[in-house]
């Protein structure tokens, strides 16, 4: 903590004159309550009003359980190519993009958001994979 202002003027105006006004300005002294709204709004935009079906619970007798666990969500399943796996390296792709490692280098590395908005290869195009 630094107890000389003398100090300390001498430090703000010597990072203004390098780096301009705007290094030592109060970042709060631009926050007002619009831009406080707009933050909190896209706050709730970016993670959802809804809870995921992972945080869901439902009460059964006097417990709470998982809703995925209830509906069976867990699946080794690749649900785009449809091959049953076991590898623990596929656990990652399986959770967060419900497909197996080979289906995401092939499908979905490079075009998340199009994967995460529902977009999904047919059948006839996929390629043929040895197991």
């Amino acid at each position: 903590m630094i107890k000389d202002y003398d100090q300390l003027a001498r430090f703000e105006k010597a990072i203004q004159k390098k780096y301009g006004p705007t290094a030592v300005v109060n970042p709060k002294s631009g926050w007002n309550d619009e831009k406080e709204r707009e933050y909190l709004k896209s706050l709730k935009s970016f993670y959802g009003t809804t809870p995921s079906t992972v945080t869901q619970k439902i009460k059964v007798g006097d417990i709470f359980i998982s809703k995925a666990f209830l509906e069976g969500e867990e699946s080794n399943t690749c649900l785009t190519c449809e091959k049953y796996s076991m590898s623990r390296r596929d656990d990652v792709y399986m959770t967060k993009f419900q497909c197996c490692m080979e289906c995401y280098f092939e499908y979905v590395d490079g075009r998340e958001q199009r994967w995460t908005d529902g977009w999904r290869p047919e059948k006839k195009d996929l390629n043929p994979k040895t197991t």
